[in-house]
C-alpha cells in the first residue's frame, strides 16, 4: 500500500495516495515510509499540523534516517517553526554530510531564523561540495544581500543566472539586488524577464507596474512645474 501511495502521489492523485498510506499504517502502524509519504501528501494539501504528526512519527521510528529529518525540517519551515526546523536540518546534515540539498535546506532555515551569518557559512560549504548547485548559489546570494554584502551577492546571483538563464527566481533575485543599488532600469528588465518565465505570478506584474508608476512620477511632476511657470 505504501508503494502504491507513492505512485499515486507522483501522478498527482493526492487524495487517493492518502487513502493508500492510511491503509498501509492500519496494517503496519510503524511503517516509516507510509508515515513519510502521508506526511508529504498532507503537506501538499496545506494540512501542516496533520503532516507534522506523521513526519515526527517517522523521525521517532527512524531517527538516523536523514530523509525523515529533512522532511520534518521542511514541514516545520512551512509552519514557521524555524528554530525547530534548524534542529531537524542540522541532524539531516550530520547524518548525510555530503548531501548538498540537505545543506541548502539548513541554510534556508537559518536565513529564515534571522541567522544570516550562519546561513552564509552553510551555503558556502554546500557550494564547495557542488559548485554547480544553482539553487544553493542563489540562496547564498540572497543571504549575502541580507548581510549587506551586495556586490558579492550579485556575483553569485549572476553565476546562477549564467547557469540557468530561464530560472525566474534568479531574475527576481538579481532585480532585488539592482533595485537596492538604485539601478531600477536594469532591475526592471530582470523583473520583466521573470514575468515572462512565470506569467501566472501576479505579484511580479504588480511590482513591475508599481516601479513604472514610481519612475514616471518625478517626470510628470517636473512637466507640471514647467507648464505653470
Amino acid at each position: 500500500h505504501a508503494g502504491m501511495g507513492y505512485a499515486l502521489y507522483e501522478e498527482g492523485r493526492v487524495a487517493a495516495s492518502i487513502d493508500q498510506f492510511r491503509e498501509a499504517l492500519r496494517i503496519q502502524p510503524n511503517n516509516v515510509r507510509a508515515h513519510m509519504g502521508l506526511g508529504k501528501a498532507l503537506e501538499s494539501l496545506g494540512r501542516l499540523d496533520d503532516a507534522l504528526k506523521h513526519h515526527r512519527a517517522a523521525v521517532k521510528l527512524r531517527p538516523h534516517w536523514a530523509q525523515a529529518q529533512t522532511n520534518l525540517g521542511i514541514a516545520l519551515t512551512r509552519k514557521g517553526l524555524y528554530k525547530e526546523a534548524v534542529s531537524a536540518h542540522r541532524e539531516a546534515v550530520r547524518l548525510s554530510p555530503d548531501a548538498v540539498d540537505a545543506q541548502n535546506d539548513l541554510g534556508v532555515a537559518l536565513a529564515l531564523a534571522d541567522q544570516s551569518r550562519e546561513a552564509v557559512r552553510v551555503f558556502r560549504q554546500a557550494i564547495e561540495t557542488d559548485p554547480d548547485h544553482v539553487v544553493t548559489r542563489l540562496n547564498l546570494g540572497r543571504a549575502l544581500a541580507e548581510s549587506g554584502r551586495l556586490d558579492e551577492a550579485m556575483r553569485h546571483v549572476a553565476q546562477a543566472l549564467a547557469r540557468e538563464p530561464d530560472l525566474p527566481e534568479a531574475h527576481q533575485a538579481m532585480a532585488d539586488l539592482l533595485l537596492k543599488k538604485g539601478k531600477w532600469r536594469e532591475g526592471l528588465k530582470h523583473l520583466e524577464a521573470a514575468a515572462v518565465l512565470r506569467p501566472e505570478d501576479g505579484e511580479i506584474r504588480e511590482t513591475i507596474e508599481k516601479l513604472k508608476r514610481e519612475s514616471a512620477e518625478p517626470v510628470q511632476a517636473s512637466q507640471g512645474d514647467a507648464s505653470t511657470a
